[in-house]
């Protein structure tokens, strides 16, 4: 059987990874668009077609996404395969003995059962962000087959920034900073933007008399001017709030913090540097630790601080005019409160959250002392 299966490059890209690298760990994507689901979908079909009797999973968390974004489009795109495909199974049974799996697991003891004993030699994770490091390690152990070299067995995790699995991906595809027991060599990612997928340009460029292989002789820069400025997709993406824009458009795990308070959180007028939280923080003022310990990511440290501060010291320390009493909340590491006491009070209390450390496992690692606060508009009685 032969079929006619169109790459596109950052598709190929990945395509290339699987067949010719000897790193068993794949991430494909970043920003939302780059064509993630298309990619594991004709990946692996490609890949079943060309090792027989072989057995590959396309995954996802829940199976009504499973079912929407992957069975149905598989089905829709390859409509002959649908004689193939065993309803009961979820699973494609292709003429050379190969299969293709549908699956699915909404929480680890799913996981820990479903993965506990068959085998794949490719696992094609999409929206890997919502799955914990716990759960993708499980699932790795059944990514293997019989009598394949090493490095021939692929998991390929689609992704987006965010999510509960974030740390660990952000960690081992995008700061490349692995454990003793892990190998880098064993790792590769294949950043993947809304301007590398032709699809959303289509009506654009059919309108203008343009191709797709016009639209990829382009540069990265124009494709993207293109993809933000004559794409529905790009625009929504653009317009977003910039705390989401930089992960959700450009795909940035460095600047994608914050993202449930994206409304209000702006890191620079937030965050003040060690120097003046210490500054600020005096040994007479309350203070208290809280811990998020962190089941399934790092723990957070967090200590904080409460006292009075001078109309001066609120204008040296932190911009903020003593005339003028404000409010002050905290970020989503912890929620504390810092509020005026009276416009004809002549000091205000503040409160202040100092991140002390993140640790991860019995790995501690400090980042510094900054106190997070957003100022809002506060009454005389404070809260």
């Amino acid at each position: 059987m032969e079929l006619a299966i169109n790459l596109q490059p950052k598709q190929h890209e990945l395509l290339g990874l699987c067949e010719d690298s000897p790193c068993s760990w794949i991430g494909y994507g970043g920003s939302r668009g780059g064509g993630k689901s298309k990619a594991a979908r004709d990946c692996m079909l490609v890949r079943r077609m060309k090792y027989p009797n072989t057995k590959g999973m396309i995954f996802r968390r829940v199976y009504e996404d499973l079912r929407q974004n992957h069975i149905d489009k598989f089905l829709s795109e390859f409509p002959d395969f649908e004689k193939f495909y065993k309803r009961a199974d979820h699973e494609v049974a292709l003429p050379n003995g190969s299969k293709i799996v549908f699956g699915y697991a909404e929480t680890l003891d799913d996981v820990k059962r479903k993965f506990h004993g068959p085998e794949y030699m490719d696992i094609f994770v999409d929206q890997a962000e919502q799955l914990t490091e716990a759960e993708l390690r499980q699932i790795k152990m059944a990514n293997r087959w019989p009598n394949m070299p090493i490095g021939k067995c692929k998991m390929v995790l689609f992704f987006n920034p965010g999510g509960v699995g974030v740390a660990f991906l952000k960690r081992i595809f995008h700061d490349r900073k692995y454990l003793q027991t892990e190998d880098a060599n064993d790792y590769a990612f294949v950043q993947a933007y809304g301007w590398d997928n032709v699809m959303w340009a289509e009506p654009s460029l059919l309108a203008e008399g343009l191709t797709a292989k016009d639209f990829y002789s382009w540069d990265s820069e124009r494709r993207f001017k293109y993809f933000i400025e004559k794409t529905q997709y790009g625009r929504e993406l653009n317009s977003l709030p910039q705390t989401l824009r930089v992960g959700h458009l450009l795909g940035s795990f460095d600047s994608f913090a914050g993202q449930y308070f994206a409304e209000v959180f702006d890191r620079d007028r937030q965050v003040i540097p060690q120097d003046n939280a210490e500054a600020l923080i005096r040994p007479w003022w309350s203070r208290w630790i809280s811990i998020d310990w962190g089941f399934a990511h790092y723990s957070a440290i967090l200590w904080h601080a409460k006292g009075i501060a001078s109309p001066k010291e609120l204008k040296h320390l932190l911009g903020i005019e003593a005339d003028s009493p404000q409010g002050f909340s905290a970020d989503d590491c912890a929620e504390y409160a810092c509020w005026g006491a009276g416009a004809d009070s002549q000091d205000f209390p503040v409160t202040g959250c100092v991140c002390q450390a993140r640790q991860r496992q019995h790995h501690c690692r400090a980042v510094g002392r900054c106190v997070f606060g957003r100022w809002t508009a506060a009454t005389a009685s404070g809260g």
